[in-house]
């Protein structure tokens, strides 16, 4: 069995990685942390892949690319189930929140920055301190499907976006729920391409580790991204986002959502199957769940309590 280590970027190093992979002896390869899976796809088709990360979004992107069967195939019944119950709970929840929604649109039509800021400040102060935020009163008033609009709404995203992104769980949550297995790939093609409209649509520098306050520099950046409808981004993901590989070959791959020590010391994981362990961890303690966290949250929808202007878990 062969271990590999390397420093630096997986997505810019990944083609390099591949052609050393192919080196190697014949046999599955196990990625002690996955992340976006950029290994795995280096080699897809000439290995097996095994993938492994304990970030709930990493984890699901590399089991829907790996082991999920072809439900974007024939994706329109579904397709349109999600958008009947999607703009049901929208509708639903733009009612509680009318008066606000219209200052937002006004606001975006006119550029008016500093009235976005004030809007914002306005929106920001509704999260209580930490010590509060555990009270099952405050998160009673977040069920069943209000938690971005309670928690992140003028941080990441708009009133109106975070609105879209709880409809879409909701819609998700009716049309693909956890308890039928034989939905699960078409949950996790849902909620993939949900992370990476959040991502496009995100008031951010590129990742989830901190927001971008609104100021006059930079106030047509921050604009056009509260411009942008989560749910049109989530239409257009879901045309580009699908497995990996063809159905026979994703058969004999695995995932896990497991601690890598943890999974290499457990005696019910037959590492006698594996040819290529490799290894990139993180770097520092926090560099995952600064720039996963939000990812997490919007798969977990488990109403953590948060802290720090980033909003971390």
């Amino acid at each position: 069995m062969t271990y590999l280590s390397y420093m630096g970027t997986k997505v810019a190093l990944a083609d390099d990685i591949g052609r050393e992979l192919a080196s190697l002896s014949a046999g599955s390869l196990l990625d002690l942390f996955s992340g976006m899976s950029a290994i795995g796809r280096a080699v897809a088709g000439s290995r097996n892949v095994w993938i492994n990360d304990t970030q709930a979004f990493s984890q699901i992107v590399g089991e829907f690319q790996f082991l999920s069967g072809d439900c974007c195939k024939s994706p329109t019944v579904y397709f349109r189930k999600v958008l009947r119950a999607f703009r049901r709970h929208f509708e639903s929840v733009s009612r509680e929140y009318r008066k606000e929604l219209q200052f937002e649109t006004d606001v975006l039509r006119s550029n008016n920055w500093i009235a976005l800021t004030d809007l914002e400040a306005r929106l920001l102060s509704r999260l209580p301190p930490i010590d509060k935020q555990a009270d099952p009163k405050w998160k009673k008033g977040l069920m069943p499907y209000r938690l971005f609009v309670g928690i992140y709404a003028g941080t990441y995203f708009g009133l109106s976006q975070c609105i879209e992104i709880d409809a879409l769980r909701c819609a998700i949550d009716e049309v693909a729920p956890t308890c039928r297995p034989e939905m699960r790939s078409v949950r996790l093609w849902m909620l993939v391409a949900l992370g990476a409209a959040l991502a496009r649509c995100s008031n951010s520098t590129g990742h989830f580790a901190q927001y971008l306050s609104c100021s006059e520099s930079n106030s047509h950046r921050v604009l056009a991204k509260r411009r942008r409808s989560i749910a049109e981004e989530w239409v257009k993901r879901l045309r580009l986002v699908a497995p990996v590989g063809d159905p026979e070959w994703r058969s004999g791959n695995k995932a896990f959502g497991r601690d890598a020590c943890e999974l290499l010391a457990d005696q019910s994981v037959d590492l006698s199957k594996l040819a290529v362990i490799y290894a990139d961890p993180p770097y520092t303690d926090d560099q995952y769940s600064r720039f996963y966290h939000l990812l997490d949250t919007m798969v977990l929808y488990d109403f953590p309590v948060v802290s720090g202007k980033g909003r971390y878990r």
